[in-house]
């Protein structure tokens, strides 16, 4: 009788997986992947992450900036640059517990030195956008513009930047995407509007028991985010949106995920401009004198317009300065 021998098992050493964290599932919490390997996102993600040119519309406190960030972190985490106006924070960054210590009544890390609290550093790849000539020369990157009425409100009507008008030419030629939040979506300008597509709209609930360092107004912990088609939003009244077909939804629980150590939502929004192109400020919307422009031709045109003044001027003085013809005088007959 011939016994068949069994084939040889060759066993195969799989390389020991690379612990990384996944910056879109619910927790956002830590999982392993292998080396290489792309990140999976939720579906809610990718399609949000699919419309380059998104918005985020909510009251204050409902969410809006946290689902901004939320898509972003995804391209932070692969090393794409983000050019944002509110700090974007290194969620896996940790203190170093030989320079400071943990305040257990206070919940912070603190100096053993100084008893300075710790701050979190921000990502590698958040860049602080402060000026338009910022996005004129960038690339392949997303850009975050967090309370966009602030740069491009619908009561400056026309008198939107120019900058921002370009800069929405430029995002497909220029691999940019766009994510902005507002309010609402009528705070926004008709421009940003009619080129945006996909809308999300942030809701907020359960909001903290008590308050933190004695502030008063208490923070949301979970929030509904609903994508619609911003189509849709051409002509949006609150009928509509309940027969509205909804591109997808997401529910979101903020304590103990990284999102909530990615982004501050107390922190300061940067202005990029401090004047509208209406020579409007920003801030409190009052008028300011723009500088002259440096060109060459209207600094030669202006030289020119100068000297002719002076020459005028030159000719002017000249004449007073002659003594006036003699007159004679003509005694009154009697």
């Amino acid at each position: 009788m011939i016994t068949r021998r069994k084939p040889d098992v060759t066993t195969v050493v799989v390389a020991p997986a690379v612990q990384r964290r996944d910056p879109s599932r619910r927790g956002l919490s830590g999982r392993t992947v292998s080396a290489g390997e792309e990140l999976k996102l939720p579906r809610q993600v990718k399609l949000r992450r699919a419309m380059p040119i998104r918005a985020y519309i909510g009251p204050n406190g409902h969410g809006k900036s946290l689902a901004a960030v939320v898509d972003l972190m995804a391209s932070l985490e692969r090393g794409r640059p983000v050019l944002s106006t509110v700090p974007l924070l290194d969620w896996r960054a940790e203190p170093d517990p030989e320079v400071y210590v943990l305040d257990e009544e206070l919940g912070y890390w603190v100096s053993r030195e100084t008893g300075v609290m710790w701050q979190r550093p921000t990502h590698p790849s958040y860049v602080r956008l402060t000026k338009w000539s910022q996005i004129a020369a960038a690339s392949h990157c997303d850009v975050f513009l967090d309370e966009v009425a602030g740069v491009a409100s619908s009561r400056q009507g026309q008198n939107m930047p120019a900058a921002v008008e370009k800069l929405l030419q430029k995002l497909r030629h220029a691999d940019i995407t766009l994510s902005w939040t507002a309010p609402s979506w009528a705070r926004a300008d008709l421009i940003i509007r009619e080129t945006t597509q996909a809308v999300t709209v942030c809701e907020g609930y359960r909001r903290e028991r008590h308050e933190v360092d004695g502030r008063v107004w208490l923070r949301n912990r979970q929030f509904d985010w609903v994508t619609y088609d911003a189509a849709m939003y051409t002509d949006w009244t609150d009928g509509k949106r309940d027969k509205a077909k909804r591109l997808c939804k997401q529910r979101f629980w903020l304590p103990g995920s990284a999102a909530s150590r990615a982004y501050d939502s107390l922190g300061a929004v940067d202005t990029i401009a401090s004047v509208t192109d209406a020579g409007r400020c920003v801030e409190c919307g009052g008028r300011r004198v723009a500088p002259d422009c440096v060109c060459d031709d209207y600094v030669t045109d202006r030289a020119e317009r100068k000297a002719l003044r002076a020459h005028a001027a030159s000719a002017a003085s000249t004449d007073a300065a002659r003594p006036a013809g003699r007159h004679l005088a003509v005694s009154p007959t009697s």
